[in-house]
């Protein structure tokens, strides 16, 4: 069963860094893909086994994150795109953003639940503060703000719709 179990595993990784490179090809030919992908990925947990205990982790989120990366960094790293500099506000931001991350981090060092920092750091904050950084880059038009109101509003009303399902049957279906 190790030997299925491997290879379930490394079939899921092959697939889901297909997935990755895919879609930061089509980040890379459409930057506003990229915050209408985490406005549809971000509502959406998927069970995971880490140790004993089980969690729901931002799965579908941290594929877009990664794709985003990807998208970002190989034009950045073959030299084609030119460095962009925030303005200053938004300097300060990020700055604020990552001495919050260094105050945690270093405040974990003595916590007497190191598992659960790493956790946190490792699939909350440090996820999240590359999505801010990817989505600080992005051109955010009229057009990319109302796709992101109406996908916000899509999901509400489906979510809120399955909650009238499940209430009204006594049954889970999320």
């Amino acid at each position: 069963t190790d030997v299925v179990t491997s290879g379930t595993a490394l079939a899921g990784a092959a697939a889901g860094a297909v997935v990755v490179v895919a879609l930061a090809v089509v980040m890379h030919r459409y930057p506003a893909a990229l915050p209408l992908l985490a406005v549809g990925a971000l509502p959406f947990r998927v069970p995971v086994a880490i140790g004993d205990s089980s969690a729901n982790l931002l799965v579908p989120l941290y594929v877009v994150i990664a794709a985003g990366c990807l998208a970002y960094a190989v034009p950045r790293l073959r030299g084609n795109i030119a460095r962009e500099r925030p303005g200053p506000w938004l300097r300060r931001l990020e700055l604020a953003f990552a001495a919050v991350l260094v105050l945690y981090a270093l405040q974990a060092l003595y916590s007497s639940d190191m598992e659960q920092a790493i956790e946190n750091v490792g699939f909350f904050y440090v996820p999240f503060a590359l999505l801010f950084r990817l989505l600080v880059t992005v051109r955010w038009s009229p057009s990319v703000l109302r796709a992101s109101l109406v996908l916000t509003v899509g999901l509400a009303v489906c979510f809120a719709a399955i909650g009238f399902v499940e209430f009204a049957t006594g049954h889970l279906l999320i």
